[in-house]
């Protein structure tokens, strides 16, 4: 019905509105279901809900395109700088090596998973699978801007992508869901595992809120041209770097190696790190991650739209794939923590931080100790910025299955 661009866009944008006024309402009703449905995945829906209904044309749009080239970048970026590498090192290194734990279990997991997918019902799994998986992996090392990138750098289909969006929305948040009660069972798992309780109890997040100050027009300003400028920059770079491996190394492009937006995502997260340790980090306090969610919101928001219901589950190896997945990751990333005789807290924020990213870790950490929430944000952070190199080696792993 709407095929205007300017108006797809300011349709989005508005759903995006809609859903974090909801979410962030002291409406009882409100809270009760943002508590239990994560508002980054009503982003996803809401639009999908108008395409599937005919009143966005999703086909002919170049929205989607728009904010994969221009807004992931600058999105990256403003992610990416509120990392504090001192609080991380803080958190100690059984938090952090249950957390990376967590990580590689999402990289060799989908291997392995697709592997056995592959014995058991070959005839199901397609030929490219390993592409579109990659995405997931994304998803499941740092959140939605990573799964973009993804898909953007292995330009992945729409209507194959649709299936993985479901498996990511069924399996991550049953995943979430049974996160959260282990928590309710807390003391007794953390008997079995023999934990140590002084380490949650060193764990002062007092000072690990970010102290919000007042912007200004030249705050905004900054923010901005920090964001897009840095994309520019990642653009300037980028495209020479492709050009060269591809006409000097051009084996390299089996791997992508040769695709200009491969490279000005790496290099994204690469300024976001440099910015992070210089004096522009004091934007953090401005707002710039903020301004940085509502870009990844509208990237969200863009994908969801291209989402069609009726396609959902339409090959369900997928779903096999993603359940198998995700147990591989639990049990290996358990499994480290009774060895190191963690709190359960570790396993469980470690694990949600890679799965669910910031949209939802803070949530399972709160679950433990509301005054631990910030070490979900922490990790959440550190799983952005390792995200796509994560997801980009899980995805060449898979494909050597594939």
């Amino acid at each position: 019905m709407i095929q205007n661009d300017a108006v797809v866009f300011g349709i989005l944008t508005i759903c995006v509105a809609l859903v974090t006024g909801l979410s962030q309402s002291e409406n009882r009703l409100c809270q009760k279901f943002f508590k239990v449905v994560p508002s980054v995945l009503m982003v996803y829906l809401l639009p999908a809900l108008l395409s599937s209904l005919g009143i966005l044309d999703s086909s002919n749009s170049q929205v989607y395109s728009f904010n994969t080239s221009y807004l992931l970048p600058a999105c990256l970026i403003l992610m990416t700088i509120s990392l504090d590498l001192k609080k991380l090192i803080k958190l100690g290194p059984k938090c952090l090596t249950i957390f990376f734990t967590a990580t590689i279990g999402i990289i060799i997991g989908g291997p392995i998973a697709l592997f056995i997918a592959k014995v058991l019902f070959p005839e199901y799994v397609p030929d490219d699978a390993w592409k579109v998986l990659t995405t997931l992996a994304g998803s499941w090392i740092g959140g939605g801007v990573n799964q973009a990138a993804m898909k953007q750098v292995l330009e992945v289909d729409d209507s194959v992508f649709t299936n993985v969006v479901a498996v990511d929305i069924l399996v991550g948040n049953a995943w979430m869901a049974f996160l959260l009660f282990l928590a309710g069972k807390n003391q007794a798992i953390n008997k079995w595992l023999k934990a140590d309780h002084e380490l949650l109890n060193q764990l002062d997040m007092s000072e690990h809120h970010v102290k919000d100050e007042v912007t200004t027009y030249k705050d905004f300003t900054m923010i901005f041209a920090l964001g897009f400028g840095g994309m520019g920059l990642c653009y300037f770079l980028g495209a020479p770097i492709a050009g060269f491996i591809k006409e000097n190394l051009s084996f390299l492009e089996a791997y992508n190696l040769t695709s200009t937006f491969f490279w000005v995502i790496l290099l994204s997260t690469v300024v976001g790190i440099g910015v992070s340790l210089s004096p522009l980090k004091k934007l953090e306090n401005k707002g710039a991650s903020k301004f940085g969610t509502v870009l990844l919101y509208l990237l969200v928001a863009s994908i969801g739209m291209k989402i069609e219901f009726s396609s959902m589950l339409q090959n369900p190896i997928y779903l096999v794939i993603g359940f198998i997945w995700i147990t591989i990751h639990g049990a290996l990333t358990m499994t480290v923590t009774k060895l190191l005789k963690a709190p359960l807290f570790f396993m469980a924020v470690g694990s949600q931080a890679n799965i669910g990213a910031a949209a939802s870790a803070p949530i399972v950490a709160s679950a433990f100790a509301p005054h631990l929430a910030p070490v979900g944000v922490l990790l959440s952070v550190l799983g952005y910025v390792i995200g796509n190199y994560g997801a980009y080696l899980c995805g060449l792993l898979m494909k050597m299955v594939n």
